[in-house]
């Protein structure tokens, strides 16, 4: 590609697995082979992750994200409501790293980096919900919290193993809940032990949406039924057995006391409002890529 001007490098000293640290050197050369200019931040909180996304907007070309799929959601909310908005990279240095398989991206830095040095980009679809935004999910009920209520210091030893032990307890832990949603004027009713909103393929480390991408312009609400394990079983090997709604808004309304999960990071209880945004945001890609 062109040799870009500015890259900004964003990442959270908390992010899982740390590549940052381990690959740091190689990455920042691997991204002077595709930018004259390859600045660094380094963020302890999501606020400052999120003011400088923001700030970078009209002055980098390019924001490569190196961290989880929480570091990308900060980003995605800071410049969602913005213009002039850079490019973005994804380099994962979390724990699952769902919101990179969207892209084609996956887990390793190298593949990272090339699909940076490569050039190709993407416009992706986004989430409005309610005043915020995601990317690539929501989702409530029996096996929602996982993300957001896993310790950090688990997440550093076990990696996604530490999801898959909180699972299996949230297996036997009967959950059911009263779901009320108008999706694109039309209405639904039932009792679910979970919700699941996609508008990606990966959620936990898994593709489970094989009927819509991060680039389609529609949204997929699944609807599982009460069942053994929670309905985990029937929504991974009998999908048919689950209802699945395609929209581009729906609004939801649960008696589930939990917070909604937005691409694992810990949202608002009750009623959401979600608008699809199509192709909002632009980001180098191996998948989906412009004309």
């Amino acid at each position: 590609m062109p040799l870009m001007k500015k890259a900004l490098l964003l990442y959270s000293s908390k992010s899982g697995h740390g590549q940052m640290v381990t690959h740091h050197d190689k990455i920042i050369a691997g991204l002077k082979k595709a930018f004259d200019v390859v600045d660094e931040c380094k963020t302890k909180t999501a606020e400052e992750g999120q003011i400088a996304a923001r700030n970078a907007c009209g002055v980098y070309d390019a924001l490569i994200i190196a961290g989880g799929d929480g570091t990308f959601y900060n980003a995605v909310n800071a410049l969602a409501a913005l213009e002039n908005t850079p490019v973005l990279g994804y380099i994962n240095n979390g724990t699952i790293g769902d919101i990179g398989r969207n892209f084609g991206i996956g887990g390793s830095y190298r593949k990272a980096i090339k699909t940076i040095q490569k050039g190709e980009i993407a416009s992706f679809d986004i989430m409005q919900v309610n005043e915020g935004y995601a990317g690539y999910v929501a989702a409530v009920g029996a096996y929602a919290d996982i993300p957001y209520i896993t310790p950090r210091k688990p997440k550093k030893l076990l990696g996604r193993i530490s999801y898959y032990l909180l699972a299996v307890k949230a297996l036997f832990k009967r959950k059911k809940y009263h779901v009320w949603v108008e999706a694109d004027g039309l209405s639904y009713e039932q009792d679910v032990p979970f919700v699941l909103l996609m508008n990606g393929t990966n959620v936990g480390g898994f593709y489970v949406n094989n009927y819509g991408n991060i680039f389609d312009g529609h949204l997929d609400l699944y609807l599982a039924k009460p069942a053994l394990f929670n309905g985990l079983l029937q929504f991974l090997f009998h999908r048919w057995t689950i209802k699945r709604i395609e929209c581009k808004e729906v609004t939801i309304r649960t008696d589930c006391p939990d917070p909604w999960d937005l691409d694992g990071e810990a949202g608002a209880s009750g009623e959401i409002r979600v608008k699809l945004l199509p192709k909002h945001l632009r980001i180098f890609s191996n998948k989906g890529v412009n004309p």
